[in-house]
């Protein structure tokens, strides 16, 4: 449903509404609705951009085996948010594919 909304597919496009789905979605332990938090606290879309707490609905979304959320948890230490020491071992991983 926050889907739907966020983009607008067959509602008008409401992110503050789309967020309120997503937690419900989070609060039932989903997936999907845990992951699309964290993309929105990420890129501060109807909430305070928060890498930490993005990163942590990522890390529940995970935890559930969601992929893209697995992914976006690679990208984030990569980019910034992990130790210097693994940035650096990840990018060497990253020019060896």
């Amino acid at each position: 449903m926050g889907l739907m909304v966020q983009r607008g597919w067959g509602v008008e496009s409401n992110a503050t509404i789309a967020v309120h789905w997503y937690q419900k979605a989070a609060d039932q332990g989903d997936s999907e609705g845990l992951f699309n938090l964290g993309v929105n606290y990420a890129r501060a879309e109807s909430v305070i951009r928060d890498y930490q707490k993005s990163l942590e609905f990522y890390r529940r979304a995970a935890a559930k085996g969601h992929l893209p959320a697995m992914h976006n948890i690679g990208m984030a230490y990569l980019e910034a948010l992990g130790p210097s020491w693994l940035r650096t071992q990840l990018r060497s991983l990253q020019s060896n594919i």
